[in-house]
């Protein structure tokens, strides 16, 4: 089964995130991706965590494109550990049952060239917040079937895991942590 991204590409309706309808969107679990890549561990690989529970929201003005305000949550207990030992260790810096909720909240959106932005906000994660500023690129409008408008979005950012309080590892877990995300919103029905 082909991701809702993929399987409507034909259906494509605009590139210029300016042609995009007006409205509210809310984001679809079925497209959407967060992958949290650690740095090598001493005597293993890196580990790549997938958060698979995400929520988000925001309301769209083509006019007032800059003015867009973003708000996705992930539920760290959601994490995908399939990937062996590191990944589980990796996970466990969460602690999720104390800190169940990593959240974003954007406060600026500007753009860098036609499709492509810097998304600026505020990062909660571990009980802490600090700013984090995401690299994003617009995919595209389109359109399933007659009435369902879907915007996708892809990007990056990275952040220090000390700067949250996480330090467990150190020195043989690196303090960078690469965020790569594929997320596709749709209009909120009326």
């Amino acid at each position: 089964v082909l991701p809702p991204c993929v399987a409507q590409a034909a259906d494509v309706v605009a590139r210029d995130p300016a042609g995009a309808p007006a409205g509210e969107y809310v984001l679809d679990p079925r497209g959407a991706s967060l992958l949290l890549k650690l740095p090598r561990v001493v005597g293993f690989r890196h580990a790549t965590l997938r958060l698979t529970r995400l929520e988000g929201s925001f309301r769209y003005d083509p006019t007032r494109w800059q003015t867009t305000r973003v708000t996705i949550s992930a539920d760290p207990k959601s994490v995908d550990v399939s990937d062996g030992a590191v990944s589980r260790f990796a996970a466990s810096l969460f602690e999720a049952d104390k800190y169940p909720t990593i959240q974003f909240r954007s406060d600026a959106l500007t753009a860098v060239e036609a499709g492509r932005g810097q998304l600026v906000g505020q990062l909660t994660f571990h009980g802490v917040t600090r700013p984090l500023t995401l690299d994003v690129a617009f995919k595209g409008a389109s359109t399933a079937g007659s009435s369902e408008v879907r915007l996708t979005f892809s990007g990056s950012g990275h952040i220090a895991r000390s700067d949250f309080g996480i330090t467990a590892g150190r020195p043989f877990v690196g303090d960078r942590v690469d965020l790569v995300f594929d997320i596709d919103f749709v209009a909120d029905a009326p």
